[in-house]
């Protein structure tokens, strides 16, 4: 046993190989299928955070905010998103309430979908 080689490395087999192209490739799918959905919500979270941000903001009431949001959105390629459904308001003296809430249903493979959940809190006084 002392003077025994160990026989020489030969890499991996081709089983090897094909497991490893599929998880490589499967990530891939997943992540260029789910990236896009938090791109769009990273630009409307901060187009949300820029608009309670401005000064005029005390002065607007909620279909102006609405209308500024869907510019805002239009402008920064966000198409296909009705802030009327997703963000509800509450406008008091001095204080203004927000809450982004929506789901978005994205097809994988064959019967197999993900849901991604999305959730903000926003609150500004006034």
């Amino acid at each position: 046993m002392k003077g025994r080689r160990p026989a020489r490395q030969r890499g991996m087999s081709g089983s090897g190989w094909f497991l490893l192209i599929v998880v490589v490739l499967g990530s891939a799918s997943v992540g260029l299928r789910l990236i896009p959905h938090y791109t769009q919500h990273s630009t409307v979270d901060g187009q949300i955070r820029a608009l309670l941000d401005r000064p005029e903001m005390s002065g607007m009431g909620r279909n102006e905010v609405h209308e500024r949001l869907k510019t805002n959105l239009k402008l920064n390629n966000v198409r296909d998103f009705d802030t009327r459904d997703k963000l509800t308001m509450e406008i008091t003296a001095g204080v203004v309430k927000m809450d982004l809430f929506y789901e978005v249903r994205e097809p994988l493979f064959w019967n197999v979908d993900v849901i991604l959940t999305f959730e903000e809190h926003y609150e500004k006084v006034l």
